[in-house]
């Protein structure tokens, strides 16, 4: 049984932390996020659409892309190859995860992968410079709209709910950087978070911004 780890709810803002500082300590947390209140049953052959509607206050696409050139300037040349290499087609909570596990977690890529964990950079520039930056980045509300295919992959039929991947950093004064990958998404059972009886055929997703 396969199973994926949910976070929260994507139109939900409520984790918080209380620190000194601000942008070189906080926490990160990796997993899913529901992206549909809809439960749908489903069998093995079986094509359910599914549609998405949901508001979310987080990075944009757009900004992410202008952040993620200027933020090469704070890694080295051995991290900067690592991620064209392995993540230059990654979305952007993918690449940002990875970047964190660089930066933050001593060179381990995957170290806040599928958890949660804190973080605390203290005496190099190079790593502070990249936190800033992160924690400077624009937040605006988007809503997510599409449909998302879902098909049963068990002869036993399967309620099933779609999911789609969330990186929440929050930082040590309570402010949150949330990143979603529209193109991450997974349909899973939302009571056991079984993924193993269905599996996303087809995903067309769409981002606008609200304000």
């Amino acid at each position: 049984m396969t199973k994926i780890r949910v976070i929260e709810s994507l139109t939900r803002n409520d984790f918080n932390l209380e620190d000194t500082t601000v942008y070189n300590a906080g926490t990160i947390s990796d997993g899913y996020g529901r992206a549909s209140g809809v439960v749908v049953e489903v069998t093995k052959g079986a094509v359910v659409d599914l549609n998405i509607d949901f508001e979310i206050t987080m990075v944009s696409e757009a900004a992410f892309s202008a952040w993620k050139t200027s933020v090469y300037d704070y890694l080295t040349s051995e991290q900067k190859a690592y991620l064209e290499e392995h993540h230059r087609a990654s979305g952007r909570a993918s690449w940002l995860l990875a970047a964190l596990g660089a930066v933050s977690a001593g060179g381990n890529y995957d170290h806040y992968r599928n958890k949660t964990d804190v973080f605390n950079i203290e005496g190099s520039a190079e790593k502070e410079g990249f936190l800033r930056s992160l924690y400077n980045l624009d937040l605006t509300k988007h809503k997510i709209t599409g449909n998302i295919k879902v098909t049963g992959t068990s002869h036993i039929p399967s309620k099933v709910s779609v999911f789609i991947h969330l990186l929440n950093i929050t930082f040590s004064d309570g402010k949150n950087i949330k990143v979603i990958d529209t193109d991450k998404a997974v349909a899973a059972d939302p009571e056991t978070k079984d993924t193993s009886k269905s599996e996303v055929a087809g995903t067309t997703l769409h981002e606008l911004p609200t304000n």
